[in-house]
């Protein structure tokens, strides 16, 4: 795959990410009205570039904002990195929600985020009446990677 290609790729996950706040997964593409014909198309060494692509902005987004809402989800994916991947590879079958491993999982990664919301509303302590909009943006995060966060037994 050229760089040119990979740019325009990127760019596609980029725009799904603000549109949809979410960042894609390589199924959402494939699922996609406009762009899924293209990425049907593609062979499985390039479908691969495409999961390596969106791990890069993975990673990019989440080093890129400075809010203390993005502070305290960066660090809970530097501490709990593996988790995290772990976790984001189960959300992209909503299928995998009703699984034991995703739901193990999620019970880790909800405890760890339990930890981060209460250094988060500590904070907010001394303005409450800004905490349950804290609360939601720290969330909408936590659903911009794991859109399937909510679907637990």
């Amino acid at each position: 795959m050229k760089q040119q290609e990979k740019d325009q790729i990127y760019t596609i996950i980029s725009n799904y990410a603000d549109q949809y706040k979410k960042v894609p997964f390589v199924s959402d593409l494939l699922d996609h009205a406009m762009f899924g014909p293209i990425f049907s198309q593609l062979s499985e060494k390039d479908i691969a570039t495409v999961r390596s692509i969106i791990n890069q902005f993975v990673e990019e987004k989440l080093m890129t904002f400075s809010t203390k809402w993005w502070e305290l989800f960066r660090r809970f994916y530097e501490v709990h990195t593996d988790i995290f991947w772990q976790f984001r590879k189960l959300n992209a079958d909503k299928k995998t929600a009703s699984t034991k491993e995703f739901q193990t999982v999620w019970k880790q990664v909800e405890q760890e985020l339990f930890t981060y919301e209460g250094i988060l509303t500590e904070k907010m302590l001394n303005r409450p009446e800004g905490l349950d909009k804290t609360i939601d943006a720290f969330y909408d995060i936590v659903y911009m990677f794991f859109p399937c966060y909510n679907q637990i037994d």
